[in-house]
């Protein structure tokens, strides 16, 4: 088994930016830089408006809109739990190198940034409210059974490109942080649901409090509907300027 010490990137004693340094030189994340690196991702991974406004016309419906909201759920969080098992399982066969951080990892964010930087225009530029489906597609689903919110789930996911960007990251640093076993399952496991987040809340409230939850759910919709192009070019450029400085500080 390999023997592991503790160095700092900052001053003596600083926990803040804590490794767990490998007697063959490798360097992995400890338990609190692993949470620095990872939380803010995963609450960022959290914001989506798409989603949010998508569940919120759906739980607004008059056809078993509760059982169509956990449908859509169930959908994202198939995506959402395939994207996570396929990244964890390649970031776990990633070698770092003996530096502080490995070429890999800077790459990852250097590229997840761009990423985000071009999400962030092209929300700014995007015209139609993207969580407002067109009225072909609206009348479609009117009548349309469970499975079908399945697949909207499904398709709602995957092009979450959003979640999707800040999820890769921060599933790299969890499968080659220093931590054990269950950390890294708990660290997954809160990426996962933040990312679940903008489903799982709104059917939960509905489920749980049925009309009384309308009020704040209707005005919820329409801040969301009104603002969703700032909040997704705010979360594009401000995790784009966080994973760049991340990557070359």
């Amino acid at each position: 088994m390999a023997d592991y010490s503790t160095k700092s990137h900052c001053s003596p004693g600083s926990t803040s930016a804590q490794l767990i340094v490998r007697t063959d030189g490798r360097y992995r994340l400890g338990v609190t830089s692993l949470q620095a690196e990872v939380v803010p991702l995963a609450l960022g991974a959290a914001v989506s408006p798409t989603l949010l406004g998508l569940q919120l016309l759906i739980l607004s419906g008059a056809v078993r809109p509760v059982a169509r909201a956990w449908s859509f759920a169930l959908g994202v969080a198939i995506v959402a739990g395939a994207y996570m098992f396929v990244l964890a399982t390649v970031a776990a066969t990633v070698t770092l190198s003996s530096t502080h951080e490995s070429e890999a990892e800077r790459l990852i964010k250097l590229a997840a940034a761009v990423l985000l930087l071009l999400l962030g225009v092209r929300a700014l530029r995007r015209g139609r409210d993207q969580s407002k489906p067109p009225a072909k597609t609206a009348a479609r689903l009117k009548n349309a059974g469970l499975g079908t919110f399945v697949a909207v789930g499904l398709t709602g996911m995957v092009t979450n490109f959003s979640s999707v960007v800040l999820i890769l990251p921060a599933t790299h640093d969890i499968m080659n942080s220093a931590t054990s076993l269950v950390t890294q399952g708990l660290m997954l496991a809160l990426v996962f649901f933040c990312t679940l987040a903008p489903v799982i809340l709104p059917a939960l409230a509905v489920t749980l409090m049925g009309s009384r939850s309308d009020r704040w759910l209707s005005a919820m919709n329409r801040f969301t509907r009104s603002h969703a192009k700032q909040i997704n070019a705010a979360i594009a450029f401000l995790f784009a300027a966080l994973l760049a400085y991340s990557a070359l500080g």
